[in-house]
């Protein structure tokens, strides 16, 4: 995130998270982000990727997750636009994170064509699927004995989220509110490609 000069993210909720490790990692510290479109270096990044107390519906998994989605979302939008892709500095300093991180064959060239391919990708038309407790979500919460926190299927069994990772390319995740959970709202052609980019046939 630092060598691309950080990242716009859109903070959906305010939330104030009184129990972030601090450096020491054994005490703790006050974090906070205001709603709205914020840039972040990679340190606030981490730290909004990272908080699970906080409040106003954002101490959750799930609230995590999301999060943790829409900053890699930001994250490879700024590695993909023009201003990046045109720039040595910020490319080589991209590949020294990458190295580090990444065991490859591909070279530098071929780590170039591969991003500037990815440019082509529409995100509008990416299906994602998150199980959680949410009202519209595929899963309701309860408490189960000695005050445990469970997650069980909103219809009583795993019959729609099973059919839904099952058809997952033939119909969208969304659905009416109105509708059970795990039914979807149409159905959708797509095609997978899968090609041999080796010099081993088949």
């Amino acid at each position: 995130i630092d060598a691309v000069g950080g990242i716009r993210v859109h903070v959906d909720r305010s939330f104030v998270d009184r129990e972030y490790p601090a450096e020491d990692e054994i005490r703790v510290r006050t974090i906070s982000f205001e709603s709205g479109e914020q840039t972040m270096d990679g340190t606030t990044a981490l730290i909004y990727a990272r908080s699970r107390h906080g409040n106003n519906n954002e101490g959750s998994d799930f609230a995590r997750a999301k999060r943790q989605q829409k900053m890699l979302l930001a994250l490879k939008e700024k590695l993909l636009s023009g201003s990046t892709l045109i720039s040595p500095i910020k490319m080589n300093r991209i590949w020294d994170v990458i190295e580090t991180q990444v065991t490859t064959d591909m070279d530098f060239a071929d780590a170039l064509n591969f991003m500037k391919l990815a440019r082509g990708f529409n995100k509008t038309t990416a299906m994602s699927l998150v199980l959680d407790g949410s009202p519209d979500g595929f899963l309701q919460e309860s408490t189960g004995a000695g005050g445990a926190f469970l997650l069980q299927p909103g219809t009583g069994n795993f019959d729609s989220i099973r059919g839904t990772i099952e058809n997952i390319f033939e119909s969208p995740i969304t659905r009416p509110l109105d509708a059970p959970p795990g039914v979807g709202t149409g159905s959708a052609a797509s095609a997978i490609e899968i090609q041999n980019g080796t010099w081993h046939a088949g």
